[in-house]
């Protein structure tokens, strides 16, 4: 899992936001927009906003999805480059809790709201992770949790409000190339135990 999102963030936002035109922004980044290719490849689609955003412009209407949408464009109607940040970081919620942005009965609970107040009571999210994603072997659990609080805690720290507390997308991606090597060592640890 994390793989693919380090594969993600090095081979679309990030890239917008450190290469040739780094006046560029994605401006919609969600789970929609991201297609999986062969060997689960993803690939950030609709980029037709980045072709009319720019960091630090405004924009009154935009065609994003609100709910992932930084807050700081609803309040100045400004995006920078640190709002598909933000955007991301709800993709990474998503993505190890299999909730909707907005979900449980009549869609009242907010998935960051929850999932940071979760942190704050019992020091990580993890009873909210997806169970599918942990395995029953103990030692992969055990690695598979690590990944995943690494990822949560990611996903925090993209969700900031202020936005200079964020990381970059480049920051990010080293975020992510950690939270793999977790997931490595445990299929290595796997393979030498069935040895």
């Amino acid at each position: 899992m994390p793989q693919h999102c380090n594969r993600l963030c090095r081979s679309s936002c990030a890239y917008i936001h450190s290469h040739g035109d780094q006046n560029r922004i994605h401006g919609d980044v969600k789970s929609a927009n991201i297609l999986l290719y062969d060997n689960l490849m993803p690939k950030v689609s609709d980029l037709g906003s980045s072709k009319i955003l720019s960091i630090d412009k405004y924009a009154s209407v935009v065609a994003a999805d609100m709910s992932y949408v930084d807050p700081l464009y609803m309040k100045s109607e400004r995006f920078v480059a640190k709002s598909d940040v933000y955007s991301f970081g709800m993709v990474l919620l998503k993505l190890i809790t299999r909730k909707t942005v907005k979900y449980g009965r009549n869609i009242i609970n907010s998935l960051p709201i929850e999932f940071v107040k979760a942190c704050k009571v019992k020091g990580n999210g993890r009873e909210m992770y997806d169970r599918d994603i942990l395995s029953h072997d103990y030692i992969e659990s055990k690695h598979c949790m690590a990944c995943l609080d690494k990822i949560g805690s990611l996903a925090i720290h993209c969700l900031k409000e202020d936005v200079d507390e964020r990381p970059t997308m480049a920051e990010v991606v080293d975020e992510l190339k950690e939270a793999a090597e977790v997931v490595d060592a445990c299929k290595h640890q796997r393979n030498f135990a069935e040895r």
